[in-house]
């Protein structure tokens, strides 16, 4: 028989046929995984199949064949590829769920260990064999402190991972242990909270929970404290510390003309506004936990109270004030600014002034703010120094929320608790910009502060013009004719 009457025979058909029988087959385990890729495979076969049963031509079969051969072989790459990465993602699925199962363990494990303390469970046993004295007086058994705890239980093992985690240093931590160890714990003097935590692990865990505002059950648990609310407890106690040992030292208005002249040249030099200028003000809103509308109604809604601060040259907080309905900061027509004696310049005697935010508040000869409609060029000058000013304000507001995240997540606390966390996060703020402590910019970013402005919303109305109970004419007070003289000052020297 010739190789013409060979390739001429009905084994040709039969051949093809079993081919795609045998891809057919091997492709059919996991078809349902990658009909895509297989879809092209089978019509590719089925062509080649065809040009084959009809080619009559011995080389052009034999190239058939050889084609029909890389297919199959590509085929059963893409099959394999295919396979493994199916398995792959399988597998990363899997690990995401059990993630998640694990994480909702813990979440349970926290819930169960806050309804049911546990140095009460190792004493159930023991309960008929104590003395009735001792268990009327029972306290709280304190957990096991680790050693090397930062370094085994927080993961602390560098200087960056000190930063990350309490915001400064180690060396500034120790200094601050250091500082708060008399006020947080006095000598002769004993509590239940002594004996849960030393001074320094309670000052971490205030360090930590202002740093991160995570959940205090998570909190509670690298601490190796039984309940959430212990880590409240101790937050407010970090908080009073703070307060007490250093709320007039680093949260103060300066105390001589040179202070405030310091200040006012740093700003002439930032802004070419005249050195008159002790501060910028800024204002925004702290969300506290919810309370119910009206004593019949089942619906909450989150309150808010107004946080305003003076800032100074070196981002520090000068003065801080709390107002729930209206800001009222320096708004009394005797205050430690209105009593400021006048500076000369450029032979005129200018009342010293802090820059305020043009929709709260009023204009005053010591609250000064933008043109609302600037018209003409010193108008413009005038409002171009305002906004180079306004950048120490939104750096120092910046740095504030990025350093103590609990200001932005603090639903959990309410207005007297919130008030004092916040006086204290501004304090340490102080404290770190003094000692110079390095400042992330992914801080910021993360939380998406980098650009952020620092306002009120504005459900609340712009302050009018009224002074203890009376009427108030700004015009009357000459705060136009102050404005006008230092645009125009602005404007000369820019020239």
């Amino acid at each position: 028989m010739g190789t013409n009457e060979i390739l001429e025979g009905n084994w040709e058909k039969d051949f093809v046929l079993s081919l795609d029988n045998a891809t057919a087959t091997s492709a059919q385990g996991i078809v349902n995984n990658s009909h895509d890729s297989i879809m092209p495979h089978s019509s590719q076969f089925q062509s080649l199949a065809i040009k084959f049963a009809h080619e009559n031509n011995l080389k052009a079969r034999r190239k058939l064949l050889e084609i029909y051969r890389n297919h199959l072989m590509n085929f059963k790459r893409s099959i394999l590829i295919n396979r493994r990465r199916w398995q792959q993602r399988l597998q990363r699925r899997q690990a995401l769920l059990r993630s998640f199962f694990m994480q909702h363990i813990l979440e349970l494990e926290t819930s169960f260990l806050e309804l049911i303390p546990i140095p009460k469970l190792g004493s159930i046993q023991l309960r008929k064999e104590l003395p009735k004295a001792l268990l009327l007086t029972e306290e709280p058994v304190a957990p096991v402190y680790m050693r090397k705890f930062y370094e085994d239980v927080m993961g602390i093992k560098s200087e960056d991972d000190w930063i990350s985690n309490f915001r400064m240093r180690k060396s500034s931590f120790e200094w601050i242990c250091d500082q708060l160890k008399e006020v947080m714990q006095p000598s002769g003097q004993t509590s239940p909270f002594h004996k849960l935590a030393s001074h320094e692990q309670q000052i971490a865990m205030g360090l930590y929970a202002f740093a991160t505002g995570n959940n205090y059950g998570e909190i509670a648990r690298m601490f190796q404290i039984t309940s959430r609310q212990t880590i409240y407890k101790f937050m407010k106690l970090f908080a009073e510390a703070i307060l007490k040992k250093w709320g007039k030292q680093f949260l103060t208005m300066p105390s001589t003309e040179e202070e405030y002249d310091a200040i006012g040249n740093a700003f002439y030099n930032a802004s070419n506004m005249p050195p008159v200028v002790i501060g910028v003000l800024g204002i925004c809103e702290l969300t506290t936990k919810s309370v119910k509308l009206n004593s019949n109604s089942n619906e909450s809604a989150n309150s808010t109270i107004i946080m305003q601060m003076l800032i100074d040259n070196k981002l520090c907080f000068r003065k801080v004030k709390f107002d729930s309905n209206q800001p009222s900061l320096f708004l009394e027509e005797t205050n430690e600014i209105s009593n400021l004696p006048p500076k000369l310049i450029s032979e005129k005697r200018v009342s010293r002034f802090v820059v305020t935010p043009d929709t709260y508040y009023p204009l005053r000869k010591w609250l000064m703010h933008k043109y609302q409609e600037p018209a003409v060029p010193h108008e413009f000058d005038f409002n171009e120094a305002v906004d180079n000013l306004f950048v120490f304000r939104d750096k120092a507001l910046q740095r504030l929320f990025a350093r103590w995240r609990i200001l932005k997540w603090n639903y959990d606390l309410n207005s007297r608790t919130i008030d004092k966390i916040a006086l204290a996060c501004c304090v340490l703020h102080n404290v770190l910009e003094e000692n110079e402590e390095p400042f992330e910019k992914e801080w910021a970013k993360w939380m998406n502060l980098e650009s952020t402005k620092f306002t009120m919303s504005t459900r609340f109305k712009p302050v009018l013009n009224v002074l203890q109970g009376r009427a108030y004419s700004w015009e009357a007070d000459g705060a136009a004719e102050v404005r006008e003289f230092l645009g125009r000052t602005i404007s000369s020297t820019e020239m």
